[in-house]
């Protein structure tokens, strides 16, 4: 599992990967060097294309973060994201 860091985490380890203008896409830094940002999010999955041009897809990993009386989930926190192959 992936875990997101901050810009600033990302962009000490990273410094050849640019970040400006990202802000305006909600970007998530994650500590393999991927930012994934909410353009490439279908819903599901993020799906970004890597140096090569080879698609390469991300899934958020959730677990509740809010129950109500009778168990029922009322919100979910992501907690890292998986690469999917």
């Amino acid at each position: 599992m992936l875990n997101e860091i901050t810009k600033k985490e990302f962009e000490e380890r990273y410094p050849e990967v640019s970040t400006y203008g990202l802000e305006a896409y909600s970007p998530v830094y994650l500590e393999n060097g991927v930012v994934l940002i909410d353009k490439e999010w279908n819903g599901e999955v993020y799906t970004v294309k890597d140096e090569e041009g080879k698609e390469r897809t991300y899934r958020p990993v959730q677990e509740p973060d809010e129950v109500d009386d009778d168990g029922e989930v009322l919100q979910w926190k992501t907690t890292g994201y998986e690469e999917e192959f």
